[in-house]
C-alpha cells in the first residue's frame, strides 16, 4: 500500500485557469507597498495576468516598475504613502 502524496497548497497551482491572462488584460491594479516583498510579488502576479500596474510605495517605486516592465509588464511608479490623502488621491486621479 502506498501513501497518497499530499496535495500542494501553492497559490499557482490553485488558481481557477479563468482567472487567467484574460481576466486582467485592459485593467490596471494599483499595489500600494509595491516596491518589495509580497507587495512586489503581487504586482508580479497581476502583471502576468494582464493587468495595467501603478507600483506605489515610499521608496523605489519606479525601480520596481522598472524589473516589471523589463518582463514585458505595463507598470509605472509611483512614491506615494496611502497615510497621505493627497498621495491617495493621486494614486487614482493620477
Amino acid at each position: 500500500m502506498t501513501a497518497k502524496k499530499p496535495q500542494s497548497k501553492s497559490t499557482t497551482n490553485s488558481i481557477p485557469r479563468s482567472w487567467g491572462r484574460a481576466r486582467l488584460r485592459g485593467k490596471v491594479a494599483v499595489v500600494t507597498g509595491g516596491s518589495r516583498g509580497i507587495g512586489y510579488a503581487i504586482a508580479q502576479d497581476l502583471a502576468r495576468r494582464g493587468a495595467m500596474l501603478v507600483v506605489a510605495d515610499l521608496a523605489n517605486a519606479e525601480d520596481a516598475a522598472a524589473r516589471l516592465r523589463a518582463t514585458g509588464a505595463e507598470a509605472a511608479g509611483l512614491r506615494a504613502d496611502v497615510a497621505v490623502e493627497a498621495d491617495a488621491a493621486a494614486m487614482v486621479d493620477g
